[in-house]
């Protein structure tokens, strides 16, 4: 007759083996979805003007005739087609096209120049004349002056594209370094860019147009001051490296728990649990 021996073991003492599954998962899981989102966060939490349209950082300035007052004014977005989107620039008054430089960095690498659409309508040999303006403190006095060569027209009913480089440079660009969009107080430059266009022939009875977006066709100017790369490497205010830092350590902490978490020992009860299910399966065999 074959001798049985009965093992008895203590609830406690149970040899339980530690399931790989859950932790370990979720381990590797965490880890490639950080591997994929920090690519993201760095890019998603830089700051940005507010801008319309398809703004991006650049020194390309679209003339522009904003608001249900037409205001004109420079701006990063294309403006729309809309056939009112034009200015007509008599003989007498020149129009003045502003640009807020608050959190603009210089780029000196920029290329300064003006494109101009422009349509003579019933007479050509209109002189056009454009100086670009730069008011550092908004004092009223012209700090830095570029001025552009005169250009006479030679068509009629006709749209004309011509690209102006600079004749003359007066005065030096002053460059603000690391500042952020929106910055206020000490650390905010200010100041305004216009873009200043006039005529000087004597053809008072007819206007030129310059389109602003009318017919998609655009204006437009390089200014060497934008939001520019990477604040030319000084940084900003320093909130997009705080915020990446908290991130890590969240994900950090998160990290730890999942890959400590499947190793704590199981309670009593799920001890006694196991147990009677093994006795049940053996009594079964």
């Amino acid at each position: 007759m074959e001798k049985i021996i009965f093992k008895f073991h203590e609830p406690g003492k149970l040899n339980m083996k530690k399931r790989p599954g859950g932790s370990l998962i979720s381990f590797y899981c965490f880890v490639t979805a950080f591997m994929l989102l920090v690519p993201a966060l760095l890019v998603t939490i830089q700051p940005v003007e507010a801008q319309d349209g398809d703004f991006e950082a650049s020194p390309i300035y679209f003339l522009t005739r904003g608001g249900s007052e037409k205001i004109p004014g420079l701006g990063n977005y294309k403006p729309d087609g809309n056939k009112t989107n034009l200015t007509e620039l008599n003989n007498k008054n020149p129009v003045d096209f502003k640009l807020n430089m608050i959190g603009k960095a210089y780029d000196k690498a920029t290329e300064i120049n003006i494109l101009l659409s422009m349509n003579s309508m019933d007479a050509f040999g209109k002189k056009v004349r454009v100086r670009m303006i730069f008011d550092y403190d908004d004092d009223g006095i012209e700090d830095t002056k570029v001025d552009f060569p005169e250009y006479v027209t030679t068509k009629t009913f006709a749209v004309e594209n011509v690209t102006l480089k600079p004749e003359n440079i007066i005065g030096t660009f002053q460059d603000f370094r690391g500042l952020d969009s929106g910055s206020t107080g000490g650390r905010a430059p200010g100041g305004t860019v216009t873009v200043r266009i006039w005529r000087t022939d004597n053809q008072d009875d007819s206007n030129l147009i310059i389109y602003c977006g009318a017919y998609n066709r655009a204006s437009r100017a390089s200014i060497p001051y934008y939001k520019g790369p990477a604040d030319n490497g000084t940084g900003g205010d320093g909130w997009t490296i705080e915020i990446l830092v908290v991130v890590v350590i969240i994900l950090g902490a998160v990290l730890l728990f999942l890959k400590t978490g499947g190793n704590k020992k199981p309670k009593k009860g799920q001890l006694r649990e196991e147990g009677r299910g093994r006795r049940k399966s053996k009594g079964k065999k």
